[in-house]
């Protein structure tokens, strides 16, 4: 095994503790937003395309409002899935749920 040198000039050393300090501020930032309840969801952007996660607190509450409203709601992806609907949305297209979400 050839043991590569990977000695930093003094100048790289402090560019790299800058940026290290920089996301580690951000990383806090972050994380603080999310505890204190400024953040409702996290879109990751990754290979196959954005995600969102929705972080639970900000979701129950929601689900139930639209879940129980006598209004159809329903929500699709870019592609026209659905992926949620209400029971009201389900009345409305004579389909159960369980046929519904997904088509």
């Amino acid at each position: 095994m050839i043991k590569m040198s990977t000695t930093k000039t003094k100048e790289q050393l402090i560019i790299e503790n800058e940026e290290l300090h920089s996301r580690l501020v951000e990383t806090e930032e972050t994380l603080l937003a999310i505890r204190s309840g400024e953040v409702d969801a996290i879109v990751i952007s990754g290979t196959n395309g954005d995600q969102i996660y929705s972080l639970s607190s900000a979701e129950a509450p929601y689900r139930a409002f639209i879940g129980e409203m006598n209004e159809g709601a329903v929500t699709l992806s870019k592609e026209g899935l659905i992926i949620y609907c209400n029971k009201r949305f389900a009345e409305l297209v004579h389909e159960p749920i369980e046929c519904v979400i997904g088509s």
